[in-house]
């Protein structure tokens, strides 16, 4: 038996640009740097401009040296199944279908979101160019098993930068879950 979600396309689609956005140089410049980093947490409150900032500096980062994953939260993806099938389906949106496989394993019946995230794993190992995946709005994720999942997903990186992005990663988790 196979799952059946259907998805809105515009939680993982990069949204457009606003006319009249300010240029904010030094934070294009931040991030950048910024692009070296496994992860790379941008927190300001409620109304500062984190997602028009993101989208403002992705419009400059070159599409044929890089693919831009996007996923836009909400309280409904602590469901640790919708939220690792709006990743993969970011994902694979982004680089041609390459979480196809790691999706096929979610969405088949008895399968866990663990199989999914070793299974993304591997796709992210054969990645033909870089990956930029925004997670907008994850201190909405309150949900244990979706914040394990994102561990498992950083610990099971071989890059060496990982250890920084897993120590982040824990950090942002505690601060926005409370998760100590």
């Amino acid at each position: 038996m196979t799952v059946v979600v259907t998805l809105l396309e515009s939680k993982y689609r990069v949204p457009g640009r606003r006319p009249g956005a300010l240029p904010r140089p030094r934070l294009t410049r931040r991030l950048d740097t910024a692009r070296q980093s496994s992860l790379t947490l941008l927190s300001a409150p409620a109304g500062f401009g984190k997602t028009t900032a993101l989208t403002e500096w992705l419009a400059t980062v070159p599409r044929d040296e890089v693919g831009v994953a996007w996923l836009s939260l909400d309280h409904r993806d602590n469901d640790p199944m919708l939220f690792w099938t709006y990743v993969l389906t970011a994902i694979s949106a982004a680089q041609n279908g390459i979480a196809a496989e790691a999706l096929a394993v979610l969405t088949a019946s008895g399968s866990s979101a663990e199989a999914a995230i070793a299974a993304l794993s591997n796709d992210l190992e054969r990645l033909p160019s870089d990956l930029i995946m925004v997670v907008d709005d994850y201190h909405l994720i309150q949900a244990r098993d979706v914040h394990d999942g994102m561990r498992l997903n950083f610990s099971n990186s071989s890059e060496e930068k990982t250890r920084v992005g897993i120590e982040r990663l824990a950090h942002a988790l505690r601060q926005y879950a409370h998760l100590a």
